[in-house]
């Protein structure tokens, strides 16, 4: 299981550079565990607001892309129009009609329902586990499950361009290991196995960088060494998962800090982080965060097997782990609570309202 090739390399990726200058941080990712046998990190590398407004605007593709055609095909076949046209008029005419036609048609019909299986019905990614004894690095990709040897594998920035008000570069932190380690250049086409650490980093190759830095070091360096150099990390207590679906993934992990959530929560009685402008901002942006609730509570995780998670290990955890206290899961479970009142209301006063703006925008066409 997880053999098989199930990644290409082609563009935009380059490989980071060794020693990692940036020191060690898991910035957005959670841990869920950290002894001298596994560190196991939770990614959300297919979730978020962002990637919630994308699949959001694949079905307005899906339903207004054919409606715009059809409601156009009179004005696009208007006879009087094209009777008038001479020559290479003519001809630029219908090449620059069908090119339309067929790109439209497959951005509605192809690339849309693609993109929406992939973010909404197929398997969500499982944690990554790392297993420092073993040397292996387990997770999933596409669906499945990955296994990776942590010798082979090569820390890769991937880099996407995303055309909104501007020209935006974001970056994805992959480990890769190529499928022929002889042939490896760190540049052009390689085919491998690979798993997505984390995905659309605006903020640049710095932050992924110090992600890579921090499982490196757990990884290869002696447990007391590594402990001197990691920051410590307060992995959540154990719940009942829609509790950690609602305050660890999702809208409130996107707005909120993940280190000394709790801490703040214990200060804050259990109320959530979020004032009147994320709050504002929540229900202007409410499609895009519903499809992002979706995705946290309606799709299955990749199930990895029962023997790729090590065992705990035994005696004092050498790391800096902040363990949970008495009160913890209470806390987090009324706070829960209030989160999931709070965001399912912005939610449903935002949908509302952007409906109400379709149906007039529709009325008055």
């Amino acid at each position: 299981m997880g053999d098989a090739s199930n990644m290409l390399l082609t563009k935009l990726w380059s490989e980071i550079e060794k020693p990692i200058k940036e020191s060690p941080s898991l910035y957005t990712l959670n841990v869920l565990r950290l002894d001298e046998n596994a560190l196991v990190l939770e990614t959300h590398a297919q979730e978020g607001g962002m990637i919630g407004l994308g699949l959001f605007v694949m079905c307005l593709a899906i339903a207004f892309i054919p409606a715009m055609f059809w409601v156009s095909r009179d004005d696009f076949l208007n006879t009087k129009v094209i009777g008038a046209m001479h020559g290479g008029e003519w001809l630029l005419y219908w090449v620059i009609l069908i090119f339309e036609t067929v790109t439209g048609l497959a951005a509605a019909f192809g690339l849309a329902p693609y993109l929406l299986y992939r973010g909404l019905i197929q398997s969500a990614p499982s944690p990554i586990i790392c297993d420092r004894r073993a040397g292996k690095i387990y997770g999933s990709h596409k669906g499945k499950p990955v296994e990776l040897d942590w010798k082979q594998v090569k820390l890769v920035l991937t880099q996407g361009i995303l055309l909104a008000g501007g020209v935006q570069r974001f970056y994805n932190l992959v480990f890769f290991q190529p499928e022929k380690p002889e042939t490896w250049s760190g540049k052009g086409n390689h085919r491998g196995k690979g798993i997505v650490v984390t995905a659309g980093q605006p903020w640049g190759w710095q932050l992924c960088g110090a992600i890579a830095e921090f499982i490196r070091c757990y990884m290869e360096e002696p447990p007391k060494d590594a402990a001197a150099r990691l920051p410590a990390v307060a992995p959540g207590p154990k719940e009942a998962g829609w509790v950690t679906r609602w305050l660890d993934r999702g809208p409130y992990n996107e707005f909120t800090e993940v280190d000394g959530r709790m801490e703040r929560l214990r200060e804050r009685n259990g109320w959530p982080e979020l004032g009147v402008w994320k709050s504002l901002f929540l229900t202007a942006q409410a499609p895009a965060f519903g499809i992002n609730l979706l995705q946290v509570h309606a799709r299955r995780v990749v199930k990895l097997p029962a023997a790729w998670w090590p065992k705990l290990a035994e005696g004092p955890n050498p790391y800096n782990v902040v363990e949970a206290r008495p009160g913890d899961v209470e806390l987090r479970r009324t706070a829960a609570k209030r989160v999931m009142v709070l965001l399912l209301s912005c939610i449903s006063i935002g949908c509302a309202w952007w409906a109400w703006v379709f149906v007039v925008a529709i009325r008055n066409l």
